[in-house]
């Protein structure tokens, strides 16, 4: 699908915020889901129908727990942050979907851990 398709796919509809997961020490980022920009709609995301989303998440982190707490240095770093799981942290970069297809998308997380 070209840049225009996926554009005129997303015309004139909610805008979505990118949610990533990125490794503390690698700095590996992987694109988990666009949604609207909250807790709640990322673990709907996540947790929805027995999502495969959910499943790949704690395959990649090898962890099935999201911890809240973690040093305020490393909140700063997101636009909303959600947790940590295992060495991954979890939140929204600021970036919405149409940034991401016009500038450059991060590796879906269906493809990394498949």
């Amino acid at each position: 699908m070209t840049t225009e398709q996926r554009l005129a796919r997303i015309k004139n509809r909610q805008t979505l915020y990118e949610c990533v997961a990125k490794h503390r020490t690698t700095g590996q980022t992987v694109l988990i889901m666009y949604c609207a920009k909250s807790k709640s709609r990322f673990f709907a995301g996540v947790s929805a129908n027995e999502s495969s989303r959910g499943l790949q998440l704690i395959k990649l982190t090898g962890s099935d727990r999201i911890e809240y707490a973690v040093a305020p240095e490393v909140k700063r770093l997101w636009s909303q942050f959600i947790g940590t799981m295992g060495d991954w942290l979890i939140g929204f970069t600021g970036r919405t979907q149409r940034d991401c297809i016009l500038g450059s998308e991060q590796p879906f997380i269906a493809d990394v851990v498949s």
